[in-house]
């Protein structure tokens, strides 16, 4: 049987106080470094900037999304069209900040005003893709 040994009172809590100050001194040299390297390499604080900008972004994105859907393209036309994810199109309609953003809402732009739905079908026809993409052909290969 194994033996269990107890700690006397006055010793767990010296224990638990060492801890206590070794980690408020961890949190305060972690913060230093980091404003240090953040100084050093120029990183500055984004939020004020965001906040600055939120009502232009909210502006524009919702510009994009009335034109993709004037189009009547989908979502995961644009972000295929595009090369990235239907999230990150999300963002940019939503007004999130996003990076390249200023690069994909003029690639957004020439994609949806160039593009429609009837075309983007076509050419998936034409390479053997529906709408709604890959999970749809492993659901039709499967049966």
């Amino acid at each position: 049987m194994a033996k269990v040994v107890q700690f006397p009172e006055n010793e767990w809590s010296k224990q638990k106080e060492t801890r206590k100050l070794l980690d408020t001194q961890n949190e305060k040299l972690i913060n230093n470094i980091s404003a240090v390297l953040s100084n050093a390499i120029g990183i500055r604080d984004i939020q004020p900037y965001t906040n600055e900008h939120k009502s232009v972004w909210e502006t524009e994105g919702e510009i994009l999304k009335q034109l993709r859907m004037a189009r009547g393209l989908l979502v995961s036309h644009v972000a295929e069209g595009l090369g990235v994810s239907p999230g990150r199109v999300k963002r940019i309609e939503a007004g999130e900040p996003v990076r390249d953003a200023l690069l994909l809402k003029k690639a957004y732009m020439l994609f949806v005003t160039h593009m429609s739905a009837d075309a983007i079908n076509q050419s998936w026809k034409a390479i053997g893709k529906t709408r709604g993409s890959a999970a749809r052909q492993v659901v039709t290969k499967a049966e």
